[in-house]
């Protein structure tokens, strides 16, 4: 991968992150109950936690640590748990309130 590969894509990460925590954000909203609305705002807030860290490191702000970055680092046990959050929030979101019908729909 060329350098100027890594420039035109490097905007594409924080959108596809800013995407991700709108339809979080979204789905909470709509949850059938408190506690659904409580998890899935608990999974955005531990997702933005890591997102907040490591652009921290990489801007040399914050002290390097070895949290991953979500859906993107390598880390076996953190990228099974966040599909695992994935599948939690579909769930909610297919039980929640005011939603459309058909896959994939939020």
């Amino acid at each position: 991968m060329t350098a100027w590969t890594c420039m035109r894509s490097s905007p594409a990460l924080p959108l596809v992150l800013l995407f991700l925590f709108l339809r979080v954000i979204r789905i909470s909203e709509r949850a059938n109950d408190a506690f659904s609305s409580l998890i899935a705002f608990g999974l955005l807030a531990s997702w933005f936690t890591h997102v907040l860290e490591n652009v921290g490191m990489t801007l040399n702000l914050m002290p390097i640590t070895g949290i991953p970055l979500p859906f993107f680092s390598y880390g076996g046990s953190f990228m099974l748990a966040s599909w695992l959050a994935i599948g939690i929030l579909a769930r909610i979101s297919s039980e929640g309130r005011g939603g459309l019908s058909g896959p994939f729909r939020v």
